[in-house]
């Protein structure tokens, strides 16, 4: 046979009740402090700042709005002012200006026309005649020759343009 052990014991106090004497306000036991009278203002104190705030608010209502009939009035009639007439004098007018002279403008002068030899096709073939002679001299670096820079036969790298006689230059200029 098997025992079983005994239950618990009964729980004691409530724990959401306060023991007495600590520290609220009746030390009743069995009471939650709850603090409120310590926070809240007296209910008469209250209505009387309220009340202050409704009286202010009603005089600035009753100032803004007061017609104030007997303050416009004058308490004593005065004798009524002589109105002076100040004789009006006619405004200055502008003296009207005087246009000035339209400019002067110089015509321009028509240049001479620059005279433009006339070519005629006998002449015009004569120098394309030359200018194909120049083309042709040995005095010019050409691709084939090298002219007189080149000195013979081209002694350009593999990698250089064949018709490109500046990059032939600057090959040779490079690999010395």
């Amino acid at each position: 046979m098997s025992t079983t052990p005994p239950p618990p014991p009964p729980p004691g106090d409530d724990p959401f009740t306060s023991p007495p004497g600590n520290g609220g306000d009746d030390d009743s036991p069995g009471m939650i402090d709850t603090g409120a009278t310590a926070v809240a203002a007296n209910k008469g104190r209250v209505m009387v700042i309220l009340g202050g705030f409704a009286v202010l608010i009603l005089f600035l209502l009753y100032n803004i709005f007061d017609s104030g009939g007997d303050k416009n009035e004058d308490p004593e009639p005065s004798e009524p002012r002589p109105i002076v007439q100040v004789p009006i004098e006619p405004p200055v007018l502008p003296e009207p200006e005087i246009p000035l002279p339209p400019p002067v403008i110089q015509t321009p002068t028509i240049p001479e026309p620059t005279n433009i030899p006339i070519l005629t096709p006998e002449d015009d073939s004569a120098l394309k005649q030359q200018l194909l002679q120049r083309q042709r001299s040995p005095m010019l670096v050409s691709d084939e020759s090298g002219g007189l820079l080149g000195g013979g036969a081209s002694t350009a790298p593999a990698g250089v343009a064949g018709n490109d006689p500046n990059s032939k230059f600057a090959a040779q200029v490079a690999a010395s």
